[in-house]
């Protein structure tokens, strides 16, 4: 039967039938975040992973070239990474608190979070700045300040968390934030 056939051709290539690149039914290239998208490109040209002729393509281009676009169509990864309006995925909402002890019973800070991938590290982190101790050292005329843990290490576990959480196929999202 039809149905055995595609469940059985979906376990054999995951892949190919991941939430990430299905298109998306909610969004459209220009409710994508624009801003957002010439930032990472910028990134991307500072760090020399592309080409400053990036920096003037066209949005849909670029979104192509990353694999991110199928037709006219973001997919589903796109809309993850740039979308302004997550109204319609629920998936994007994240849910940080600290608790007062070691239960679940009481808390000190509840916060719910929206947004694409960029906003919910950045709220994330914002979050950890808030509650985790910092130290620092005066080295001369700069002051270097670290949180009880490492920054990267807290970015690392959100982003896993996050994206293993959402997505099937979490290199293919991750490698645009790392």
């Amino acid at each position: 039967p039809r149905d055995m056939y595609e469940e059985r051709l979906r376990r054999s290539k995951p892949d190919m039938f991941a939430w990430e690149r299905q298109p998306s039914d909610f969004a459209d290239i220009t409710s994508l975040d624009e801003k957002l998208i010439r930032g990472v490109v910028r990134l991307g040209v500072e760090r020399g992973r592309l080409s400053e002729l990036a920096l003037t393509e066209p949005i849909g281009d670029v979104l192509g070239k990353w694999k991110l676009t199928t037709g006219e169509r973001p997919l589903n990864a796109a809309t993850a990474l740039f979308t302004k309006d997550t109204g319609m995925y629920t998936q994007f909402t994240m849910r940080l608190a600290r608790f007062q002890g070691t239960d679940k019973n009481e808390f000190i800070d509840n916060q719910r979070v929206e947004g694409n991938i960029f906003v919910l590290l950045n709220e994330a982190m914002n979050f950890f700045r808030k509650h985790l101790n910092m130290h620092g050292k005066i080295v001369g005329l700069v002051r270097d300040e670290y949180l009880e843990v490492p920054a990267e290490a807290l970015r690392e576990a959100v982003l896993n968390h996050f994206l293993c959480k959402c997505l099937h196929n979490m290199a293919y999202v991750k490698s645009f934030i790392m």
